[in-house]
């Protein structure tokens, strides 16, 4: 069985960053223009772009032929947001009404920003069951430097093209979207899917970025946050499940990643029955904002993407076990905006699993692709002249971005994976374990 690989390392050592010359380009480039009263004023649209990229070029184009983008790829249809008309919820998608921002928001388009104060609460997760994605967005939120550098824009801009960096199947991959958002058509200033905080576009732009690669809305149903995370910011992401571990290995975890700076997740196991009881949402994907040791309590800080249902156990919003100097301590802060803090012993309870995304400001970027026969060895030389921490990963063709017709049928390729020192008299030294992964 063939198979298309990317492989890519990473180490700690250096620091790079990649400009949008060095990504890889797929066929998503074709623009086609439609007639707008946009003005010439490149200056505050083109700030901070490249020259020379695509996107300078085709933002150029559009400012001075006076048109708005319009994407042919995909458009403003109900195709985009699903094809299966017996979806429960296919009734308010067929009769969606595509809005642009200043129709949305009710102003003009000078008064809308891309970014504005960015924070972990601007993006609420609408009608679309992908919590994993949306709490990736708002743990990646926290750092607002990692945010902006998953967008080419810098403004939002009239002529509505925006230019987005995804590392898919771990290649650097430019995914162009317009600024058309379905709404309902009973509300029609009401977006059906991410809901941004003030005039702020970055969060459904990104939602639409993320939705054209699946070819639609509702195929990005589902899914982990170390998988989207590693979509957003390159950087490895690993995955674990509580049970699986002792209280003192999770919590080793989370704090070693909280004092690194990391980005975590995690999605809740409650059954039917507790979630009243608790204010957790079923099966949903939360953020971890940070985790505290204060005054023998360990404490995870939290927040549901849906800005709302919060933990009520111990150490919720309101409880008596809260002290004044565990309040400072920690930043305590009383609002009903899904945030909220819960002890450790009640995360493993009630949460099964939680991702940690290894984002590091200081690291170096490489991948290679290759297309590999079966029962077929590639090998890949390097050198470490320094103590560093490296990162090796495989990814393979996502099945989830195929077309339906070449998803039926498709299998993953199974493998090896293993890592050798060669020494000065020629001779291999095993590093590590042989790793095995199959389809």
């Amino acid at each position: 069985m063939g198979c298309s690989n990317s492989i890519d390392a990473r180490q700690t050592t250096h620091r790079s960053r990649l400009e949008e010359t060095d990504v890889f380009l797929p066929d998503q480039d074709k623009l086609t223009f439609r007639g707008d009263d946009t003005d010439r004023n490149k200056d505050p649209i083109l700030k901070g772009i490249k020259p020379g990229t695509p996107l300078y070029k085709q933002l150029t184009t559009l400012i001075s032929n006076e048109k708005v983008f319009f994407d042919t790829d995909f458009p403003p249809q109900v195709s985009s947001i699903t094809t299966d008309e017996q979806h429960p919820n296919y009734n308010y998608y067929k009769p969606a009404v595509w809005k642009r921002p200043p129709e949305i928001f009710d102003c003009s388009y000078e008064e809308i920003k891309l970014f504005d104060t960015i924070d972990i609460k601007d993006a609420t997760k609408g009608m679309l069951n992908d919590g994993y994605f949306i709490s990736s967005l708002s743990a990646i939120a926290e750092d607002p430097a990692i945010l902006r550098q998953m967008f080419l824009n810098h403004y939002a801009n009239k002529h509505a093209l925006y230019g987005l960096k995804f590392y898919l199947q771990g290649l650097p991959t430019v995914v162009f979207v317009d600024d058309f958002f379905p709404c309902f058509d009973y509300n029609q200033k009401e977006p059906i899917f991410t809901k941004p905080k003030g005039k702020e576009l970055w969060a459904m732009i990104a939602e639409k970025a993320w939705a054209k690669i699946y070819k639609s809305y509702l195929a990005t149903e589902i899914g982990t946050q170390e998988e989207a995370l590693e979509n957003l910011t390159g950087a490895p992401s690993f995955g674990f499940f509580t049970k699986e571990q002792t209280e003192d290995e999770t919590w080793q975890i989370l704090n070693r990643a909280n004092s690194k700076g990391y980005i975590m997740g995690a999605t809740s196991d409650v059954a039917p029955a507790e979630s009243e009881i608790t204010g957790l949402v079923i099966d949903q994907c939360y953020t971890i904002i940070s985790v505290h040791d204060v005054e023998g309590h360990r404490l995870l800080k939290m927040r549901n993407p849906w800005g709302t249902f919060e933990w009520k156990g111990a150490y919720c919003d309101g409880s008596p076990l809260w002290t004044a100097s565990m309040k400072k301590a920690v930043d305590y802060l009383t609002a009903k905006d899904g945030v909220f803090f819960i002890t450790l012993s009640d995360f493993r309870r009630h949460f099964n699993r939680y991702a940690v995304n290894s984002y590091y400001e200081n690291w170096q970027y490489t991948h290679t692709q290759i297309e590999s026969s079966s029962n077929h060895a590639e090998y890949f030389k390097f050198s470490i002249e320094e103590p560093c921490e490296v990162y090796f990963r495989i990814h393979q063709t996502d099945k989830r971005t195929l077309p339906k017709e070449e998803q039926r049928g498709f299998k993953y390729s199974p493998g090896n994976f293993m890592v050798v020192q060669i020494l000065k008299d020629g001779s291999l030294k095993p590093i590590g374990k042989d790793i095995h992964f199959s389809s």
